[in-house]
């Protein structure tokens, strides 16, 4: 049942994180229509959220763009590319999953859509 299996309780670390401006306690919300569910997260702590927490972070990327320096092989002439990033914006690590390999499935099903 699609239901009991978003309810799931999972172990969940949010990595630590070296930015000054990173938050300290990222706080994750999500309305499931029914309710809504709040999670705190204190970085390096794994903490017991429900799996719609879960998808949310999985959910949660940002792109970046470099700035890069080539020179056409051709012509000699430089410019620049900027080559797309894109990364979790709470990089994440999930300890324990009750439903084994079909969670760790939906996961990286989610982890990997493009948004």
């Amino acid at each position: 049942d699609e239901l009991k299996f978003m309810e799931d309780m999972l172990l969940v670390e949010i990595a630590t994180s070296d930015d000054p401006n990173a938050d300290p306690v990222p706080m994750i919300t999500v309305d499931t229509g029914v309710k809504v569910i709040r999670a705190a997260f204190f970085r390096g702590q794994p903490k017991y959220v429900p799996r719609c927490i879960v998808e949310r972070l999985a959910r949660m990327k940002k792109t970046g763009f470099g700035n890069k320096k080539v020179i056409d092989e051709e012509t000699g002439v430089e410019s620049y590319v900027h080559p797309e990033t894109n990364t979790f914006a709470l990089p994440f690590v999930v300890h324990e999953d009750p439903a084994g390999q079909k969670g760790r499935d939906w996961l990286m099903k989610i982890k990997y859509e493009r948004q």
